[in-house]
């Protein structure tokens, strides 16, 4: 799809679900593995903002793990487990850079990751994406990742890392 269509589309469905809240929610739930990864890039100074944050869980457990990590999602959640770090918006509207790297967790299929994994690689920042391996071609699309580490998650999620 056309970039430019796909990013209209994205900032329609954000205006749209503007002063919507929807119920909390949470596909992911990290296990040990998942943030040991994350420190190894935080400790050379990269944060992270959780894409599609969805309640917040992931960014809610980050400090203490040492991780600096904001979130964003279209919609605005009951009960957010840190209101102050999920701001409402879509990903693609992020100032990612080198030390400001994309984190995708358990997306929703709907297309909005491949245009964000894009937009990334234009900025020239890192992207994880955490998932099953048999989605990562459909939410990524067809490209090559620098590394990958399994059982990040306690439903087996993998871990695909793409390097600036």
């Amino acid at each position: 799809m056309n970039m430019d269509l796909q990013e209209e589309l994205i900032n329609q469905a954000w205006h749209s679900a503007f002063g919507l809240t929807l119920p909390p929610s949470q596909h992911f739930f990290s296990t040990e593995r998942f943030w040991e990864i994350l420190k190894e890039y935080a400790d050379d100074g990269v944060m992270f903002i959780d894409c599609g944050a969805g309640s917040g869980h992931t960014c809610g457990q980050s400090g203490k793990y040492g991780i600096k990590m904001s979130g964003c999602d279209i919609f605005k959640r009951d009960q957010h487990d840190i209101d102050n770090f999920i701001q409402p918006m879509p990903a693609h509207r992020m100032p990612y850079s080198e030390i400001l790297w994309a984190l995708v967790c358990r997306p929703d299929h709907s297309g909005w990751v491949e245009h964000l994994f894009q937009h990334t690689r234009d900025k020239d920042c890192g992207f994880i994406y955490v998932g099953h391996e048999e989605k990562v071609l459909f939410d990524v699309g067809d490209s090559d990742w620098d590394r990958m580490h399994k059982n990040v998650g306690n439903d087996n999620e993998i871990m695909f890392i793409w390097l600036p």
